[in-house]
């Protein structure tokens, strides 16, 4: 389809969505409130998003109840959207839509029993004429990972994670939620730079300590719930892993 024929579309749904904005039917959470049930091989996938991407993700994911027999096509309003991405008002029509397109062609690879997987978040979104909101799809493949859930787990709230300005704390916080019930977790650094999706950005420990770790380390303790310390594991002169101490308040 052309590209302009799109710009309009989304333009025309970006107005007639305003104008429901206080719409009684929008509601902040899914079924689950603000709970997201997450299988460990997920937390633990690699992928590289950007940070409102991964936000809008777990928002996303926020509405499949547990009870789901099956992936099915969720919604998801305007009104949302704004609450969700605060400051972006004025080109929110072109943020939903470049966040989408990020989500879809943002592949994830997971672990399996046999190998591995490689599976996008999102197949399908679309908008509808006079309709406030978009309708979504998670791919199919993902369900085991998603409901269906009996153990090896974490159920956790988003709702601190919508207030972080880094994406590295978002991920953190997911990677040491799955562990917070044992108390602590020791990730190899070659492991923590892949879930972090970020194994060419900071090839030097310091680096990442310093844009990375600190960071996180001080937004998740200001969210009020889950923090952590963490201390290097030397194997001579080489930091070749972190563990991370888990707290919960």
């Amino acid at each position: 389809m052309d590209t302009k024929v799109i710009d309009k579309e989304v333009l025309r749904f970006f107005h007639v969505a305003l104008l429901y904005y206080h719409d009684s039917r929008v509601k902040p959470f899914g079924e689950e409130g603000d709970l997201v049930a997450k299988s460990n091989e997920l937390i633990d996938a690699t992928y590289n998003l950007n940070r409102d991407a991964l936000k809008l993700g777990l928002y996303m994911m926020s509405k499949v109840s547990r009870n789901d027999a099956k992936l099915k096509t969720y919604r998801i309003y305007i009104g949302e959207f704004i609450s969700l991405l605060p400051g972006k008002r004025v080109d929110l029509y072109t943020t939903i839509w470049d966040l989408y397109k990020v989500l879809m062609n943002e592949v994830i690879d997971l672990p399996t029993e046999t190998g591995r997987i490689m599976r996008p978040l999102i197949i399908k979104v679309e908008s509808f004429e006079k309709k406030p909101y978009l309708e979504y799809q998670f791919h199919p493949e993902l369900r085991s990972y998603i409901i269906a859930l009996m153990d090896h787990f974490a159920l956790y709230s988003i709702t601190p994670l919508l207030g972080y300005k880094s994406k590295h704390s978002i991920r953190l916080y997911e990677i040491l939620k799955a562990y917070e019930g044992v108390g602590y977790r020791t990730i190899t650094t070659k492991n923590l730079y892949r879930m972090l999706g970020i194994e060419k950005q900071y090839p030097k420990f310091c680096n990442l300590k310093q844009r990375v770790l600190d960071v996180a380390q001080k937004e998740l303790a200001n969210s009020g719930g889950t923090s952590f310390t963490y201390r290097s594991i030397k194997k001579g002169r080489l930091v070749s892993g972190v563990k991370f101490t888990i707290k919960k308040y």
